[in-house]
C-alpha cells in the first residue's frame, strides 16, 4: 500500500537496475514527511518504544543467559555478581550497537539480512530439534557441539558455489538446508552399539 500511495502522490523513490532500494526507509519518509504531524509523532513513538522493548529484552537474555551459562554466575559472591553482570551488560550493548551500525550504510531491506543471517544460526538448532523430535537414535554427544558450529559454515559455502556455479541463491531456504545437513552429520555420527 505503500508503494500503491508514493506513485499515485508522485513520491520518487530508489531504483537500482529495476529494484526498489533502501526499502527500510519508505515507511520513515512517508510517515515524516507526506502523512502530517500525527502521523509522523505516532511514528517517532511507536518507533522507539519497539527499539527499547526488543533491545532490552534481547540484553536481559543474552546477559542472563551468558552470566548463567558460561560464567556460573550462581557461584559467585554478590559483589562479584554486581561486577560481573554490569561488564557483561557492557559488552552485549556494545556488541548489539557495532551489529545496528554495520547495517546503517546497508542497501536494501534489514529484515531480509537479519532472516538470512538466523537462517545460518539457527538451521543447526531447528536440525536438533527435529532428530531429537523424530528420531531415538543414539548418537555422540562430544561431537554435536562441532557439527552445529560447522553447518553454518558449509551451508554458507554451498551457498556461494550454487550462487557461483549455477547463479541460484538459496535465500530464505538456507535454514532448511541447514537443518537437513545437521541432520545428516547427526545420522552419521549415530552409536554404533546401542547400550
Amino acid at each position: 500500500m505503500l508503494y500503491l500511495y508514493a506513485e499515485k502522490f508522485g513520491v520518487k523513490l530508489e531504483v537500482e537496475n529495476g529494484k526498489f532500494i533502501n526499502t527500510d526507509n519508505l515507511f520513515p519518509m512517508l510517515s515524516l514527511n507526506y502523512f502530517g504531524v500525527v502521523a509522523s509523532i505516532s511514528f517517532i513513538l511507536g518507533i522507539t518504544a519497539a527499539s527499547f522493548s526488543s533491545v532490552d529484552s534481547a540484553l536481559t537474555a543474552l546477559t542472563t543467559s551468558f552470566t548463567h551459562d558460561f560464567l556460573a554466575i550462581q557461584h559467585k559472591t554478590s559483589k562479584e555478581k554486581n561486577n560481573l553482570k554490569n561488564i557483561v551488560l557492557l559488552g552485549f550493548s556494545t556488541l548489539i550497537f557495532l551489529i545496528v551500525m554495520s547495517f546503517s550504510n546497508s542497501k536494501g531491506d534489514i529484515i531480509s539480512t537479519i532472516f538470512k543471517v538466523a537462517g545460518y544460526t539457527y538451521g543447526p538448532l531447528l536440525g536438533l530439534y527435529l532428530f531429537g523430535i523424530f528420531t531415538k537414535i543414539k548418537i555422540k554427544d562430544s561431537l554435536v557441539p562441532y557439527i552445529c558450529i560447522l553447518m553454518p559454515f558449509v551451508t554458507y559455502y554451498l551457498n556461494y558455489f550454487l550462487i557461483t556455479k549455477f547463479s541460484f541463491d538459496l535465500g530464505f531456504m538456507n535454514i532448511l538446508v541447514n537443518a537437513l545437513l545437521t541432520i545428516l552429520c547427526l545420522t552419521i555420527i549415530k552409536k554404533q552399539h546401542e547400550e
